[in-house]
């Protein structure tokens, strides 16, 4: 099963420098799907801070703030790619 399985896209939000914003939905309504694939940026850096965000949003419970509803990595043999999916 792949990510994009369980997820419909509706729209790209915002797609830059530390990867793709998307708004897409699943059976429980509306999401925001953050993208960060290594295919496009070699930034190591960028990479900490985005498992930081999940590891961090993980941890929070606050009505102001996103739930992060899933975390996943998918690797292949030319690719490492990560998703980070909050209310």
């Amino acid at each position: 099963m792949t990510f994009w399985s369980k997820y419909k896209k509706i729209k790209t939000l915002q797609s830059g420098y530390q990867g793709t914003t998307f708004l897409a939905e699943n059976t429980q309504g509306k999401v925001i799907v953050k993208h960060f694939s290594l295919k496009d940026s070699h930034n190591w850096k960028q990479l900490a801070l985005f498992k930081r965000e999940a590891h961090i949003l993980k941890q929070l419970n606050h009505p102001n703030i996103p739930r992060l509803i899933d975390f996943q990595t998918l690797e292949n043999e030319s690719n490492l790619e990560f998703f980070l999916v909050t209310e």
